[in-house]
């Protein structure tokens, strides 16, 4: 098959980051006396922003939640930005899969939730950064971002495969917005009900690429 154009989630898929996230999670619980969840817990629901899911799992109460969550955040990302991402790791086959797709002529390019300072730091620490064409991700947590208009926007060959690699329901809708294939990566923390391909690991997918 003709080279073509690879776009890679980083939590779930090839970064491992429930430790680190867990670790952050636990400072910052316990610095508002409050049970932190288990790393069980909480691997069930890594995928989606924090705020999305730390209120029901931590069950915070309604009055005043709204303050008590953005109190813990504020919490959550001093000592994780600093600390926590440092407990982040790559999953096994991860970086011999992007270096044969990179030599192989394929065009690389990464599209994540994490804001872009973080994910920087952490392509920096994994030594990732020059396998990779572009980095997509929003400036600073909770801004507007579109993981498909992003897909969207990145120069495609003609006649080349085209996939996106994730590990979530909302990966898969937003590769299917672009008219990209999608390989579901399901060594992950999501579930993915539909995709042109399922990897049980990252090495997986050079098969599916063909």
């Amino acid at each position: 098959m003709r080279p073509g154009l690879v776009g890679f989630d980083l939590d779930g898929t090839l970064i491992d980051s429930a430790r680190g996230i867990h670790a952050s999670i636990v400072v910052a619980c316990e610095s508002l006396a409050l049970a932190p969840p288990t790393l069980s817990q909480l691997r069930d629901q890594i995928g989606p922003p924090l705020k999305h899911y730390l209120p029901e799992l931590l069950g915070l109460p309604q009055h005043g939640r709204e303050s008590l969550l953005g109190e813990l955040l504020g919490q959550f990302r001093t000592h994780h930005d600093q600390l926590g991402w440092k407990d982040y790791q790559l999953f096994g086959g991860a970086r011999e899969l992007l270096e044969t797709l990179e030599s192989s002529g394929w065009e690389l390019h990464l599209v994540t939730l994490k804001p872009r300072p973080l994910a920087e730091q952490i392509l920096a620490g994994c030594d990732l950064a020059p396998l990779f064409q572009s980095l997509h991700a929003p400036q600073a947590p909770g801004a507007p971002f579109s993981k498909a208009s992003c897909l969207e926007q990145l120069h495609r060959k003609d006649g080349a495969s085209h996939w996106y690699v994730g590990d979530t329901e909302a990966d898969q809708e937003a590769a299917q917005r672009a008219g990209y294939r999608f390989a579901a990566a399901a060594y992950g923390y999501g579930h993915c009900s539909r995709a042109d391909a399922t990897i049980h690991a990252p090495l997986q997918l050079l098969e599916s690429l063909g």
